[in-house]
């Protein structure tokens, strides 16, 4: 399209135009396009309208005819120097009424009558049935329309008569006019088709975020003014729409970063050549979502910035040296929620995994109908490069529930799928929260390098014993040791890790059970024997996490033995009263899962914010009379994992 527009913004250079553009070779044509359209009686409503429709450059900008400084029309275009070609529609092809309302979009509505009725039928470069063939053409208005020469059609509608020449192009007529095909961003930007949906939220949650750039490099530009600025005689735009794009972080004026960043499904669902399925919630749906996800998104009025304090000997507060106050803590509330609903509801068939090796790529058509057996899993367009979130069917969620007994819109580029629920999983909008232990970013401050090192094991090329007592994440591990018998180990983890295969978590108010995952000894060596029987530690571990104090004072929640557990397993204090520490034992011949803390509840959220997350402290010592015992002062850890809890 901005080929197109700059064609049309330099309509008086005849000369360069003919020698690039005319292309048939003997044309012994000596009528224009509009001029062969006015003689045909046929064609006079196409040419009533053609007179009177506008061209636009985009939605916001019509053009400018240089020499008459007037509204640049259909007719100006068809009698202009560029090489095109009109699949008129003939006088058949509108009702009274159809031409009622095109005429009536001339002052109502002109970019619609450009966009889904000239701009429809009309395209660049020279198209004769005589090329013979199959091809798809890029129309004026940006669709792809399919022309077979051979068959005589135009997306399915027969050519009347063809290959009518011109001096500057070729005109076919039709007795229907081509269909015009939404793609799903025109379709949802349109308020009408928003509003027979009752999809409004929706609509006005993402055409807020419409923005138009002026594209310099593609005008043209003019005399400089008074002062020797540029000016342009004809100015090119760029639009787009930040939901297109990847998920970012506003930055202020000040150059700092917001408090929440900007999450979007990140998919340009304006683009002609995608095959997207866009699940499209109503404004019930939306409601019921929010109401659902609000407990989720309690937010304190301060927070810690973990990142800028100095193991809490520095206290610094973000983004403000102040509390929120509680309209302030309602806006941070509706903004997270309201993004975190929209940004998992699209999906590029392109890139969804084949059933086989050898099957053809997913289309949107043959997915929408698929059994939810043969679609191993589902990718949303939700982060970078497609990457998207990992959404698998299980005993209380199937992928097809997605779309199953909706609404469905065909598109030009996909479908949009109009739903009275929002069918996301528990397991995408409250995900665990998994920490990998060998990964030196989940640790805070300098602690990795005072307590730990990194191990790797090549769970694939490692000994035949790996799948009998289990693999580790990643191919790697944390071990920790003391510096000196008498020392102690207490790294401290940041509770912020990933879910899926590549999206960072945020712990959110609610229950979750913490868990340690450990790992035997010989995972040091990856010795071709098992050593090791059951293993002891003494084990301290705190969570620090906010509890709402204005003063940013956090919370300590430290392992108890009065704390009820599901695994059976009875805590018992092996330290002192003012420094309790606790017996954990578990079988050192496999990787095992301990949990640390049940059904702990976090009383505000964390999601969506930046350095702002609770800790987790793990410590161990063995002295040696401890050691005598069987305690031991050295610790492999795989990971930490908190286990969403779905609250009731």
């Amino acid at each position: 399209m901005l080929a197109a527009t700059a064609l049309l913004a330099m309509p008086a250079c005849t000369d360069t135009w003919d020698d690039h553009y005319f292309a048939a070779e003997g044309n012994s044509a000596t009528l224009s396009l509009w001029e062969q359209i006015e003689a045909n009686p046929d064609l006079s409503t196409f040419a009533e309208l053609a007179a009177k429709a506008v061209y636009y450059k985009d939605e916001r900008h019509p053009l400018t005819n240089q020499q008459t400084n007037k509204p640049y029309t259909f007719k100006d275009l068809l009698q202009g120097t560029q090489i095109l070609t009109v699949w008129a529609p003939e006088n058949d092809a509108f009702s009274e009424e159809d031409k009622a309302y095109w005429l009536n979009q001339v002052e109502k509505d002109p970019y619609t009558l450009h966009q889904q009725l000239m701009g429809n039928c009309i395209a660049l470069w020279r198209n004769q049935t005589t090329n013979g063939g199959q091809k798809i053409l890029k129309m004026l208005n940006g669709k792809n329309k399919v022309f077979d020469s051979d068959k005589l059609i135009i997306d399915d509608i027969k050519l009347e008569k063809k290959d009518i020449a011109a001096t500057n192009g070729t005109l076919h007529t039709t007795k229907s006019s081509i269909e015009f095909n939404f793609n799903i961003y025109e379709y949802l930007k349109s308020t009408a088709n928003s509003e027979k949906n009752n999809v409004m939220r929706f609509h006005n949650y993402v055409t807020k975020t419409d923005t138009t750039y002026h594209n310099i490099s593609g005008s043209i530009e003019g005399n400089p003014d008074e002062y020797g600025r540029p000016t342009y005689v004809d100015s090119a735009y760029t639009n787009t729409n930040l939901m297109f794009h990847n998920t970012h972080r506003t930055t202020t004026t000040n150059g700092d970063k917001n408090f929440t960043h900007m999450e979007s499904f990140g998919a340009n669902i304006a683009a002609e050549d995608s095959d997207f399925i866009m699940l499209v919630p109503t404004d019930l749906a939306w409601e019921t979502a929010y109401e659902k996800l609000k407990k989720l998104y309690n937010y304190a009025p301060r927070y810690i910035d973990n990142n800028k304090s100095d193991n809490k000997t520095t206290i610094s507060y973000f983004p403000l040296e102040r509390a929120y106050t509680e309209n302030e803590v309602d806006s941070i509330v509706r903004q997270n929620i309201d993004m975190d609903i929209i940004s998992p509801l699209c999906f590029n068939a392109h890139v969804q995994p084949k059933r086989t090796i050898s099957s053809s790529p997913w289309n949107s058509t043959d997915l929408i109908a698929a059994s939810d057996e043969d679609i191993k899993f589902l990718l949303n367009t939700f982060g970078s490069n497609n990457s998207g979130d990992t959404l698998r069917s299980d005993e209380n969620w199937r992928k097809t529930s997605l779309w199953e007994g909706k609404t469905k819109y065909r598109m030009s580029n996909g479908y949009g799928i109009i739903s009275d629920t929002w069918d996301i999983p528990h397991k995408l909008y409250k995900p665990n929260v998994i920490i990998e232990a060998g990964n030196r970013s989940h640790y805070n401050s300098n602690d990795f390098s005072r307590f730990a090192e990194t191990r790797t094991f090549s769970n694939e090329t490692a000994v035949a014993w790996v799948d009998t007592v289990g693999r580790v994440t990643e191919d790697n591990f944390a071990y920790y040791t003391s510096q000196s018998d008498a020392a102690s180990i207490s790294p401290v983890f940041k509770l912020k890790g990933t879910h899926g295969e590549n999206k960072e978590s945020e712990v959110m108010s609610g229950a979750y059970d913490i868990y340690l995952v450990v790992v035997p000894d010989f995972y040091l060596t990856s010795g071709d024997t098992i050593i090791g029987d059951t293993v002891k530690h003494r084990i301290k571990a705190t969570i620090n996490y906010n509890n709402g104090d204005e003063k940013g004072k956090e919370a300590a929640k430290s392992l108890n033995p009065e704390d009820p557990r599901s695994d059976g397993k009875v805590l018992i204090n092996v330290g002192t009263e003012k420094n309790p520490e606790y017996a954990i034992e578990y079988d050192g011949k496999k990787v095992e899962k301990i949990l640390l803390f049940e059904n702990f509840r976090f009383p505000y959220s964390y999601k969506n914010l930046r350095y702002c997350f609770p800790t987790l402290e793990i410590g161990t010592s063995a002295d040696k009379n401890a050691r005598q015992e069987g305690y031991k002062n050295t610790l492999c850890i795989d990971q930490i994992i908190l286990v969403s809890k779905e609250d009731e």
